[in-house]
């Protein structure tokens, strides 16, 4: 490797924070960016940026082709889109490495670098549902009361119990009446 070849890479992450509470939830986006510069003293090429958890979701970063003059610097690019497995961990961490090659064909690699986006559940969210219904316990379930207003059922009695008195005192009338016509 050319002694005078040197990387550095500054790895940002930008949450696309939908509900504002600063911590990355399911289905969120973070906007990587990777700034590599030249700080060594001779030209590199090909710029690239190998991120552990980007590559283990099939994520490509983008950086710009051409030659890095020592001291310039280029800015590459992903995006990442949050699952339930970074809500369940707490937080979103990765690591990247900056490599590119140098005029003798060598590999120069930065030092890594690493970003971390706390994540967590959605404040105020809603728990699922259960999946079976609840089960009553005794202490869950209304006291047996000979007061049945609350139910409605009194007002029932009350209307069958006034129906009932008047179709005994129309039979009644009706038995008292034929038994005087004979």
């Amino acid at each position: 490797m050319d002694a005078a070849a040197r990387l550095t890479l500054d790895k940002q992450a930008a949450l696309v924070d939908t509900n504002g509470d600063g911590k990355a939830q399911v289905g969120e986006r973070i906007d990587y960016a990777f700034v590599v510069t030249n700080t060594g003293s001779v030209t590199v090429t090909d710029p690239t940026i190998a991120d552990d958890r980007l590559a283990g979701a099939g994520i490509a970063v983008t950086c710009p082709t051409g030659p890095l003059a020592p001291g310039d610097q280029v800015t590459c690019t992903a995006s990442y889109v949050v699952t339930q497995v970074d809500v369940t961990a707490g937080s979103v961490v990765n690591t990247a490495t900056a490599t590119g090659k140098t005029p003798g064909g060598d590999n120069v690699s930065s030092p890594p670098d690493v970003a971390t986006v706390p994540s967590g559940e959605v404040p105020g969210a809603i728990p699922p549902k259960p999946t079976q219904p609840p089960v009553l316990r005794p202490e869950d379930q209304v006291p047996p009361s000979d007061d049945l207003s609350s139910t409605g059922v009194s007002v029932a009695l009350t209307i069958l119990g006034g129906l009932a008195a008047l179709v005994l005192g129309l039979l009644a009338l009706f038995v008292g009446r034929s038994r005087r016509e004979r």
